[in-house]
């Protein structure tokens, strides 16, 4: 049985897909620099150095901190808005806000817009703590050392602690910290069905919440 329930942001709780692509093109139309990917193949998930490498690996250091400077300027002052919440993403919030459980939130987006999105959808009352890529000083910033800080800040144990993201990227971050994980396909995913390591929900719905709450202590 759990007590502690962590989630990943894009793809699990929210699609920013439309905000992020948005300000990707308009900061290198901005920089006259290309995209070297089609439009579609825009990666959403990864930080955003990577994320910006992934649209031009040809970037020199100066061209990917222009970018990476335009970005943030247009995301966290109007594009992070557009977003949309899963379908019954807020059901299973409210649900276990009701059980007292514990909540958090680990992700490889910046902390800046993360805050900001958690204030404009009101979510605050929901969070015990935030954790983003930028947050803390990490060795390697990966979302692997990231939920390690996580639980040693929160002063939680792995074996009391659930994952939920929409990569496999995310179950390994999620192993390699000894921390149970469950995947998030309601909004799409990267998964292979044939893995079986864990256990992947495709719906949100009263069956798949009750699922869920019937994991933790309460």
């Amino acid at each position: 049985m759990f007590k502690y329930l962590i989630f990943d942001l894009d793809g699990t709780l929210i699609n920013s897909e439309e905000g992020i692509k948005e300000s990707l093109i308009n900061s290198f139309k901005k920089a006259k620099i290309e995209i070297l990917i089609p439009y579609q193949n825009i990666e959403i998930g990864p930080p955003l150095d990577e994320t910006i490498l992934l649209c031009n690996s040809d970037l020199n250091y100066e061209q990917l901190e222009k970018v990476k400077i335009l970005f943030k300027q247009q995301y966290d002052s109007f594009y992070y808005k557009k977003l949309e919440v899963f379908t019954n993403v807020n059901q299973i919030l409210d649900k276990f806000k009701r059980s007292k459980i514990h909540m958090f939130i680990a992700t490889n987006k910046r902390y800046e817009p993360t805050l900001k999105i958690v204030n404009y959808l009101k979510w605050n009352k929901y969070f015990k703590n935030i954790y983003s890529i930028d947050r803390y000083s990490l060795k390697t910033k990966s979302k692997t050392n990231m939920l390690k800080i996580l639980l040693e800040k929160e002063k939680i144990l792995a074996k009391e602690s659930l994952y939920i993201g929409d990569k496999y990227s995310d179950y390994i971050a999620s192993s390699s910290n000894k921390i149970s994980f469950i995947g998030a396909n309601w909004g799409g995913s990267d998964f292979n069905k044939k893995i079986k390591e864990f256990k992947i929900i495709d719906k949100i719905n009263k069956e798949s919440i009750n699922c869920l709450c019937s994991l933790f202590i309460r």
